[in-house]
């Protein structure tokens, strides 16, 4: 939701579960969100400043990263202190609270006047989490910010499916305070732009270019921009030639209209012919077929097939029965891709190439 032109995390908020403090009363219809649009729309500055409002009246939150390196590097105090303390909101809160409080970091807590008020883990090691971890002491949000990456159509940490994961720490922070399993949400904070992405698949979810806001099968998705961001942009002569040139015209309505991206380039549909099967990548788990054509190379999702080379460049897939890759096939179809010759089944396909690839 925008207000004055600026994002906030109210309409969104009071659609999650949560405790009404005027009334007393649980509120909301879900424990899931989904927040994307454009980056600098302020999604993520909107959502601390809703987290630190929810301190004030007693409740914790957690920041999910996505590995445990970057739990080490200093992940949590990074986030607070590049992301939101920078930031002079029209309100003052986050530097009334900046200033008005001691605050302190390790590498898994933020404390406030020495008391833990925000936690930090990885999703790679929810089971350690699951088996070792807390208390968090009522911790009733669980923010994953940078939630999916341009050409994520899954996403597998250490061998299994990130919701599960995910879940998996929701249910071990839900736990020691009156009402956590129906209190404790999980939200995702996304800057991309596609119809097709881990989350959307993850959960089912049928999203359009119109969409801005829905709940669907039990998780909001919301998907705003910063007008007047947009507008500073348009503003400048850099601005004005991104709007204006046609081959920058998609990026400029993902990255400042919002519009989804459904880049169906090079996707053409096809009957499968085995008997011109190269090799296959594994990819996330899915297996990606290389077919010779006329014109290139033809990639399509395929039941893995041992009369073909089997090569991965994912350690948490390597076996003795694949090929480890040594980067030459990775150049080889970059060029192919580069010059037109490389076409693709369908979309989920492309993105699970593009992703190999190292191209989005």
């Amino acid at each position: 939701m925008l207000k004055n032109g600026f994002y906030t995390a109210d309409k969104t908020y009071n659609k999650l579960m949560h405790m009404n403090y005027d009334t007393g009363k649980i509120e909301g219809v879900a424990n899931f969100a989904i927040i994307g649009g454009t980056r600098t729309a302020g999604k993520t500055v909107g959502w601390a400043i809703k987290m630190i409002e929810l301190l004030e009246k007693g409740e914790n939150f957690m920041i999910l990263s996505r590995y445990k390196n970057d739990i080490d590097a200093g992940y949590l105090q990074a986030w607070w202190e590049g992301k939101i303390f920078t930031v002079n909101d029209a309100d003052g809160i986050i530097q009334n609270f900046l200033n008005n409080n001691e605050i302190t970091f390790d590498k898994k807590t933020m404390k406030v006047n020495g008391e833990v008020r925000c936690y930090a883990e990885a999703i790679s090691m929810s089971a350690k989490v699951k088996n070792y971890g807390g208390p968090y002491n009522n911790c009733r949000n669980i923010i994953i910010d940078e939630a999916a990456q341009a050409g994520e159509a899954d996403l597998i940490i250490e061998g299994r499916p990130a919701l599960s994961r995910i879940v998996e720490i929701r249910d071990t922070v839900a736990r020691g305070y009156e009402n956590a399993k129906l209190l404790c949400n999980v939200i995702f904070i996304m800057n991309i732009s596609e119809e097709e992405n881990w989350l959307y698949k993850s959960f089912e979810l049928k999203i359009n270019k119109k969409t801005k806001f829905t709940v669907q099968k039990g998780v909001i998705i919301e998907v705003t921009n910063n007008i007047n961001q947009k507008e500073e942009y348009d503003a400048t002569p850099f601005g004005q030639v991104v709007k204006n040139l046609t081959v920058l015209n998609s990026y400029y309505k993902a990255g400042y209209e919002n519009e989804y991206q459904d880049n169906r380039a090079f996707i053409k549909k096809q009957p499968l012919n085995f008997n011109s099967l190269r090799m296959q990548i594994l990819i996330n788990g899915s297996y990606i077929g290389l077919f010779r054509g006329v014109e290139g190379l033809h990639c399509a999702i395929i039941t893995r097939d041992d009369r073909s080379e089997i090569i991965t460049s994912d350690n948490n897939y390597y076996d003795e029965s694949v090929t480890f890759s040594d980067g030459i096939w990775d150049v080889v179809l970059r060029d192919y891709y580069k010059a037109g010759k490389l076409t693709f089944q369908d979309l989920k396909t492309k993105n699970l190439m593009l992703t190999f690839l190292r191209i989005s």
